[in-house]
């Protein structure tokens, strides 16, 4: 009888959601609340005094191909010496998805990405 009852509570939870099961979606929510309680923290910190400041790089912080802000913060530091256009290096590039200079070579920047991790190196 135990077992009967058994699999029929699993049967009504799988049709209630799906093959997935709850502690995998459960797994999932508490990972987006995650990110949006940060989202909104970060959101909280912007409005205090210290972060209004004009000059705070963070405040141009955006992101595109970095793995963080450093896109915009990248960006803004350049701005405010003048350059326009030079060359760049960057050490760590893992596969090259998420890097603090790939911006700059799609604005048509000239440089080099190094990485000596071999797992990362090979183009495989």
């Amino acid at each position: 009888m135990l077992q009967n009852l058994k699999r029929r509570i699993r049967r009504k939870t799988q049709r209630l959601f799906g093959k997935r099961t709850l502690s995998a979606r459960l797994d999932g929510l508490a990972d987006r609340l995650d990110i949006l309680a940060t989202r909104v923290t970060l959101m909280e910190l912007r409005e205090t005094p210290r972060f209004k400041d004009e000059l705070r790089l963070s405040r141009h912080g955006t992101k595109i191909y970095s793995r963080s802000d450093e896109d915009g913060i990248i960006q803004e530091i350049l701005a405010r010496i003048g350059v326009v256009h030079s060359t760049f290096v960057e050490i760590g590039v893992g596969k090259g998805s998420e890097n603090n200079t790939a911006a700059l070579l799609i604005r048509k920047w000239k440089g080099v990405w190094l990485e000596g991790g071999p797992r990362s190196a090979d183009p495989r």
